[in-house]
């Protein structure tokens, strides 16, 4: 009896391995990098969402949208509620988004209510204020994923409006 393989043993062995290892490799990246992907991409959806709905909640109830509050102006960073006992700003930081709740009368009191770590989320405001009419508050957010080392944005054309008070109360 013969110890070892033979050569032709041997490249046989091998070029099946390759074989199989072919598809495996492909199920092994979908399982580390796919799948976290895909979880990610809808933790962050989960989490807009959320905010959306905060926010849907305090203009549906609101007063005013106003310019400015004491220290806080309305800008590109900042969204200022006026509800009828009480004034929420949202601030952008970095990649937080924080929900705000001042006080109309202790100007250096400002509660963080809920704040939402949105790193690949963008959420861009913008009020459209209209003579004798409501204000509209426009809402547009998208998701940064990256695929294949190229950043696309996921729901980039989502537009939401939301109608708060009149003007003059």
């Amino acid at each position: 009896m013969r110890k070892g393989f033979t050569l032709i043993e041997m490249l046989l062995v091998i070029s099946v391995l390759l074989i199989i290892s072919v598809p495996l490799s492909r199920l092994s990246k979908i399982t580390v990098c796919d799948i976290p992907d895909a979880w990610r991409l809808i933790q962050a959806n989960t989490i807009v969402l959320d905010i959306l709905d905060r926010l849907q909640s305090d203009v549906s109830t609101a007063k005013s949208l106003p310019e400015s509050f004491h220290k806080y102006t309305f800008d590109d960073k900042t969204l200022l509620v006026e509800l009828p006992d009480e004034v929420i700003c949202y601030r952008r930081r970095d990649d937080k988004l924080i929900r705000y709740k001042l006080n109309k009368s202790d100007t250096s009191a400002a509660e963080a209510t809920a704040t939402w770590l949105v790193p690949n989320a963008k959420i861009k405001w913008n009020i459209h204020r209209i003579k004798d009419e409501k204000d509209v508050l426009e809402v547009q957010h998208y998701i940064e994923h990256r695929i294949g080392g190229r950043l696309e944005k996921k729901l980039a054309n989502s537009h939401l409006y939301f109608m708060a008070a009149y003007n003059g109360n």
